[in-house]
């Protein structure tokens, strides 16, 4: 039975107790004291609210969660709605806008992974939805799935890893679930744990997104040779037309040849999404190739910044004060390692390395800067 059927079918269940399961989900019953409950509890208290008709209420706590939590995209959006309801159009319209922009500056994942890690949206309410489901409805996989899903596109990998190994124990054969399983694992960085999760997985079909996650999980031990024969079968399994997927896979192996055509197409497919001009600039640098000015302004959101450093209009320095995690710190380190390609070999070792340190074996400056350091002999 699919998901939609068993929502169809069997969905009168999920009123059963939902009001009184989501207050307790949410704390609503608690509702005098909201700043001692965190953002998501803030933000299913603020819905509760709006739906009830306490409007003003509602839209205090929606904006004490975007406090918590300025990228908040689904609280601005819900608080700008609330808002619109008041007759507050200008802020209304204000925040609408900065909902869309903080969705469109989410980072996620990269176009050849897992499916589930690729939404770009919080999924609170929706693992609410699917609790009610769960307490109602027994011994059920679906839901279950749907719920452990909605956990991993949140980064919540412990709660998920609990509902996938749950819908495994009722049905051990389902092959995505064990691959999401394995993915889970990757998140948590249980490398070892990830690998068998993908081998068993790909021992019921080797699938494009098998392969990705066994070649990650193989590259985050140092298995170099078995995560590149997978990511090669897994850019072979990807159709002709996942040319962003099939970039990604190519530039995780460093092969900046196969790379190339690979980016034109997703330029063309994609447009709006500035990582494929950036890869592309940093394809071309790698193949020798003259690297034109990108035709676009080169002001705005990241990974603009990044296009800029390669453009020769922002430096290093500019952009390392940009950054306040990690993972684009490694951005920023693989980027200008690239650039130090042509001319300070010694420097761009260094940058690799530094690459390597701030970012998650799941990345594509990660596989790259590896495979660049293993022909630099490092």
């Amino acid at each position: 039975m699919s998901v939609a059927s068993f929502f169809s079918r069997e969905g009168g269940l999920f009123l059963l107790g939902f009001n009184r399961l989501l207050r307790w989900i949410a704390g609503i019953d608690q509702l005098e004291l909201p700043n001692k409950h965190g953002v998501e509890q803030l933000f299913m208290c603020g819905r509760e609210k709006a739906r009830a008709g306490e409007l003003h209420a509602s839209a205090d706590l929606f904006s004490q969660a975007v406090a918590l939590e300025p990228t908040f995209a689904e609280a601005i959006e819900w608080r700008g709605e609330v808002l619109d309801m008041l007759g507050q159009t200008d802020q209304s319209a204000a925040d609408y806008e900065a909902s869309r922009k903080a969705r469109a500056t989410a980072k996620h994942a990269a176009a050849d992974r897992n499916f589930v890690l690729r939404q770009q949206r919080r999924f609170t309410a929706h693992i609410a939805s699917y609790t009610a489901v769960i307490f109602s409805v027994q011994a059920r996989v679906y839901p279950l799935i749907a719920r452990g899903n909605a956990y991993l596109a949140d980064g919540k990998a412990d709660a998920a890893l609990i509902d996938y190994q749950h819908a495994l124990k009722l049905n051990p054969g389902l092959h995505q679930v064990i691959v999401l399983k394995g993915e889970a694992l990757l998140m948590l960085e249980r490398y070892e744990e990830a690998l068998r999760a993908f081998e068993a997985a790909a021992v019921l079909l080797k699938d494009d997104q098998t392969m990705g996650g066994r070649a990650i999980a193989h590259f985050a031990l140092g298995q170099l040779e078995a995560a590149d024969a997978d990511w090669r079968q897994q850019f072979e399994l990807l159709p002709q037309h996942a040319a962003a997927a099939r970039a990604c896979v190519a530039l995780r192996l460093a092969d900046y040849e196969k790379a190339l055509p690979e980016l034109e197409r997703a330029i063309t497919k994609m447009p709006e999404d500035a990582y494929w001009p950036l890869y592309r600039m940093v394809a071309l640098r790698r193949l020798n190739l003259p690297v034109p000015r990108p035709d676009m302004a080169l002001s705005g959101a990241w990974p603009v910044p990044l296009i800029a450093l390669q453009a020769g209009e922002k430096s290093v320095e500019d952009l390392l004060l940009m950054v306040k995690d990690r993972e684009r710190r490694a951005e920023v380190m693989y980027q200008a390692a690239i650039l130090a390609m042509s001319s300070e070999v010694a420097r761009a070792k260094t940058l690799f390395a530094e690459t390597i340190e701030q970012a998650s074996p799941t990345t594509i400056e990660y596989a790259a800067a590896r495979h660049e350091l293993a022909r630099l002999g490092a």
